[in-house]
C-alpha cells in the first residue's frame, strides 16, 4: 500500500490550486514505481489472531495506533 495522495478542502479550490494539486498528482504518479510501500505486517502471516484479525499482544507491544501494523 502506497502512502495516500490526500486533497483538503477540495469544496474551495479554485483554477490555481486545482492546477497545483493537478501537477502534484501527476508527479506523484509519475514516480509510482519509485515510491516505497508502507510495509504493512501480512494478514496472514501468524502475527494477527484469527478470526478476529487483531495484532497478537507479543508482536510489538510497545508499539501502539496504526505504528503497531508496521512491520
Amino acid at each position: 500500500m502506497l502512502p495516500p495522495f490526500v486533497v483538503y478542502r477540495t469544496s474551495r479550490t479554485d483554477e490555481a490550486r486545482f492546477e497545483t494539486i493537478c501537477d502534484s498528482l501527476g508527479q506523484r504518479l509519475d514516480d509510482f514505481w519509485k515510491t516505497a510501500p508502507i510495509p504493512y505486517r501480512a494478514q496472514n502471516a501468524g502475527e494477527y489472531e484469527i478470526p478476529r484479525l487483531t495484532l497478537r499482544d507479543d508482536v510489538a507491544p510497545e508499539r501502539s495506533g496504526f505504528a503497531a501494523h508496521i512491520a
